[in-house]
């Protein structure tokens, strides 16, 4: 049986940055345009989520409260990927247009092929 769920990378590296979750915090809601948001992860295990470990911070989007909350709160599913990945990519757009986009960010989405 398939579940669709990618296989956990061992060797996956991790980018974690205060400042890039700060400049996701200064987002609007990429749902509802909210102001009060907070870093949403992927649930993907090909983006470093486990379950120990959150994923990688790249792979963030400013989600407010109940958006948050509503947001796959079983955990990864396939069909849910699709929509994420759009909305990273909404966030990625925005963070550029705004010259906030740090270049670690954007190389990593680069070369992980978000972007």
């Amino acid at each position: 049986m398939n579940s669709g769920l990618e296989k956990f990378d061992p060797d996956f590296e991790y980018f974690r940055s205060t400042m890039h979750l700060t400049l996701i915090r200064s987002l609007p809601c990429c749902i509802c345009g909210a102001g009060e948001v907070a870093p949403a992860y992927s649930r993907n295990p090909a983006h470093g989520h486990r379950k120990d470990a959150l994923a990688s911070d790249e792979f963030t989007i400013p989600l407010c409260g109940k958006p948050h909350l509503e947001y796959d709160p079983t955990g990864y599913r396939a069909g849910s990927e699709a929509w994420f990945i759009r909305k990273l990519k909404e966030t990625a757009e925005l963070l550029r247009a705004r010259h906030m986009l740090l270049a670690m960010a954007e190389l990593l989405l680069i070369e992980r092929g978000v972007l």
